[in-house]
């Protein structure tokens, strides 16, 4: 098993960030209390959905 502390740190920069008010902050806690998905996991998740509802089926990098 290879040694964590010896491990490149992924090659990952903040892409956007995202800002609401109280009201949009409690919504988006009640949504991901609901999927039960961290809130980067929910955010990728929702670009790549309403990429393919606008007609964009390019698939995104992994």
């Amino acid at each position: 098993m290879p040694d964590a502390s010896k491990r490149e740190p992924p090659n990952k920069s903040t892409i956007a960030v995202l800002k609401g008010g109280p009201e949009f902050q409690s919504w988006f806690r009640r949504l991901q209390d609901q999927t039960r998905l961290p809130a980067a996991l929910l955010l990728d998740a929702s670009v790549v959905i309403y990429a393919k509802s606008i007609g964009f089926d390019e698939p995104p990098p992994r």
